[in-house]
């Protein structure tokens, strides 16, 4: 086999393909958190997708507008040598002018080498070592060693999630502290981390103060606010997903039948859904693995007998010191991480010092995700509604290891249960008083029991049983158990949260929004209708949306070249030729609106991250000089009244762009991350 040969790139079967508008939100982001040179090398890698070290290395070796346009340093210096033709006069005289703004070209191997490591370390960057067939070799075994190309390709999908890093650390404060907090920053700014690091740098070698933040870092692992880093995670899954499909062919040249095939990736799709699952509980071997006497979770070890009860003690008192304050005084305690049988539990567990670290953003996203929807359900019904929901939330969450924000139902819920945990949520006040039927012998009302369960009536729709309704509701009853609720209506006994319908309405409100703001509102009407009724013809649209014909064909010409709305033909005769012949029916393509809208959140997210460092880069001097230390200390005598002036004017812009940047991240977190 030649060199070129073995140096041409394994074609990718099924690649995620990234819009334009993601792929500059990625650079963004990446520009903002790690610099211009680590910009510069994503860049690369999210326009032309996996390259090997000698590839990226040629395409950096040009300034950023060349390698944009396809064109290496040969074929600059073949377009300016001899005759060309204008067309190419002015398209490498357009490079030249952009390359003269953009950055220098990026030459350094070592820089770019420690560029990727980081782009790694953070999980940010795949790579994997491949043979010629595309089979992934592997770098412990020493036949491999140093043969095939490791090929690098950038993660889209891991680089968004970074914009809502202080979300994050907020939600780890609230639930753990302010040393949970420290914890997730930690890991957060360096990468993958070991446990021991952690508990050193956060320890400051204080023995009780490292004790307290290995007991944090188990609860943390064992409630999945962190997961495990094992090797297989810094490959793409589709690699692997391909090198088995590869590995079960290997050596048999017997043309497979289709139920071969299917078997084929039955047996791979088990092999992948194994491996994940070793990422958290670990394999039979590992230190977590049950045949080396671990716990069945890969990072926990099991706790010897004779140190539980010391251990026990340590716990208790530590957790009584942080429930005061420097003064002593006692202060309000953050949201628990484990619940009493997740105590017993623990008391069993330490954390394995020697495992490595990272932030599980989909745990996080979960509480992201409940946020905006208690805040739907108080738009729609009231605050009581919204905490009695955040309660059925929390005892849907409780039966589950891992929750997810991508999960379309919770655990099945009982109305039992709830009536046991409400505290100080007062229900009655969620209804009108002449609502509420007077329930009991003595008059005295409707119990707790009997509100609960018409706030479960209300939220799944029981008395509504049209398909819009179903298809709408908060809630879903389980099984064929109901009781009298306080409206005298039977409501369900269990349920289940329709995660699924509840994102689905928020994406039909926000597509909605956007679709006003950007046409009108004849086009929301005709998008509303549209979403509801099905394909309906133009004709059919103009009676139901009270619009006339020609306005509802402008709007929907309109929309339709927008990729909002689709349009399908249907003969009514078998001449398919003739247009007159046709029913051209409008309906809406749910999936193509929002990826529409998501491009359309990016770009904002995008233009609103340029104009914030356009701010900043205007007032370069002053934020310099507010950054010395003398400056920091006796600000009102150094800085002038005008300098004052500007940097408050400068923090409001500043502040107002990033109120702005997370209040459209949370839309497309919303469009992308939510199911339904």
């Amino acid at each position: 086999m030649s060199a070129a040969a073995a140096a041409a790139p394994v074609p990718r079967r099924g690649a995620a393909a990234h819009s334009r508008e993601k792929l500059r939100l990625c650079h963004s982001i990446v520009l903002d958190h790690f610099g211009p040179t680590a910009a510069r090398v994503a860049s690369v890698l999210l326009q032309r997708g996996r390259l090997s070290l000698r590839e990226l290395m040629r395409f950096l070796a040009t300034s950023s507008a060349a390698a944009a346009a396809g064109l290496s340093a040969s074929d600059k210096i073949s377009a300016g040598s001899g005759s060309v033709d204008i067309a190419a006069s002015a398209a490498a005289a357009a490079v030249a002018a952009a390359a003269s703004a953009a950055a220098s070209p990026l030459k350094s191997r070592r820089l770019v080498q420690q560029t990727l490591l980081i782009l790694v370390q953070h999980g940010l960057c795949w790579h994997v070592r491949l043979d010629a067939d595309g089979m992934i070799l592997d770098d412990d075994n020493d036949d491999d060693a140093g043969a095939g190309t490791e090929w690098f390709e950038m993660n889209a999908d891991a680089i968004l999630p970074r914009v809502r890093l202080g979300r994050y650390v907020d939600i780890a404060e609230a639930v753990g502290g302010s040393e949970a907090r420290d914890v997730v920053r930690l890991i957060l700014q360096n990468g993958r981390l070991q446990a021991s690091d952690v508990i050193e740098r956060l320890g400051d070698g204080d023995a009780k103060r490292s004790a307290s933040v290995a007991q944090l870092l188990r609860t943390l692992l064992y409630k999945a606010y962190l997961r495990p880093s094992v090797v297989s995670q810094t490959s793409n899954p589709r690699d692997k997903e391909i090198s088995y499909e590869l590995n079960e062919v290997k050596g048999d040249r017997n043309i497979k039948t289709p139920k071969q095939l299917k078997e084929i990736k039955e047996r791979v799709a088990l092999t992948l859904a194994d491996e994940e699952r070793a990422q958290w509980e670990g394999g039979t071997m590992d230190a977590g693995g049950v045949l080396q006497g671990g716990s069945g979770r890969l990072g926990l070890l099991k706790r010897k007998a004779a140190k539980q009860g010391s251990k026990k003690k340590g716990a208790a008192a530590a957790s009584s010191k942080k429930q005061k304050g420097e003064n002593g005084k006692a202060k309000e305690a953050p949201v628990s991480l484990a619940g009493a049988e997740d105590d017993e539990v623990l008391e069993g567990l330490e954390i394995d010092p020697n495992v490595f670290l990272l932030v599980h953003y989909d745990r996080f996203d979960v509480h992201i995700r409940d946020e905006v929807i208690y805040k739907a359900v108080e738009g729609k019904y009231n605050k009581n509604f919204a905490d009695v929901l955040r309660l059925m939330v929390s005892a849907g969450e409780a039966r589950s290891e891992r929750p997810s924000a991508r999960n379309e139902t919770s655990g099945i819920v009982s109305n039992t249960l709830l009536s046991t945990h409400l505290g100080s949520i007062s229900l009655s006040k969620g209804f009108d008083k002449d609502y509420l039927r007077s329930s009991g012998s003595s008059g005295s009302g409707p119990s707790r029991f009997e509100l609960l369960a018409e706030y479960a009536g209300v939220l799944s729709a029981v008395d509504n049983v049209s398909p819009e309704a179903q298809s709408t509701r908060f809630l879903a009853p389980v099984g064929s158990g109901t009781t009298i609720s306080a409206g005298g209506s039977r409501a369900p006994q269990t349920f289940t949260i329709e995660y699924a319908n509840i994102a689905r309405s928020l994406k039909r409100a926000l597509l909605r929004n956007v679709v006003e703001n950007q046409f009108s509102s004849a086009a929301t009407r005709i998008m509303s209708i549209l979403m509801t009724m099905g394909k309906l013809e133009e004709k059919h649209i103009a009676k139901v949306a009270l619009l006339s014909v020609n306005d509802t064909r402008d709007v929907c010409a309109r929309l339709f070249a927008a990729s909002l709305i689709s349009m399908q033909e249907v003969p009514k005769s078998a001449d398919r030729s003739n247009p007159q012949r046709m029913f051209f029916l409008w309906y809406v393509d749910e999936a193509k609106s929002r990826a529409w809208l998501l491009d359309h959140l990016y770009k904002t997210q995008a233009r609103l991250a340029q104009r914030r460092r356009e701010e900043a880069r205007r007032q370069e001097a002053l934020l310099r000089k507010t950054e010395r230390s003398d400056v920091k200390m006796d600000a009102a005598t150094l800085l002038a009244d005008w300098e004052k002036e500007q940097l408050t004017r400068l923090n409001k812009t500043l502040e107002l762009l990033t109120v702005e940047e997370m209040r459209t991240d949370l839309d497309a977190f919303v469009v992308s991350h939510l199911p339904g």
